[in-house]
């Protein structure tokens, strides 16, 4: 299984232009604690929804995240489908609701 992908705003454009499954944005900042732990939480979530939902990381540095997401704080997770934000958590999320949002937004 992979890990999530860290992907610069050149990157971010292309996956934003082709998608063709949900994408899951952790936006997070290199040097936060709280982030780290997301990212594992995160790899935790992704066992159960590999080839079903894009898992992602962007740096909040990025410019991208502050002109097209609106993101000021970390960890922020964006779910967006077909381009789209769809929901955003901006809090510290558990698992089970990170799933929650998921399953809702694969049902859509």
């Amino acid at each position: 299984m992979r890990a999530n992908v860290e992907i610069d705003q050149a990157q971010l454009r292309l996956v934003l232009e082709d998608l063709q499954l949900p994408v899951l944005v952790e936006v997070m900042d290199p040097f936060c604690i709280i982030c780290k732990t997301m990212k594992e939480r995160l790899s935790e979530v992704m066992r159960g929804y590999a080839g079903r939902v894009i898992f992602l990381r962007l740096d909040i540095n990025n410019d991208l995240v502050k002109e097209h997401f609106k993101v000021d704080a970390v960890p922020t997770l964006l779910y967006l489908k077909k381009g789209q934000v769809v929901e955003r958590q901006i809090d510290f999320p558990d698992k089970e609701k990170i799933q929650e949002v998921l399953d809702r937004i694969l049902a859509a």
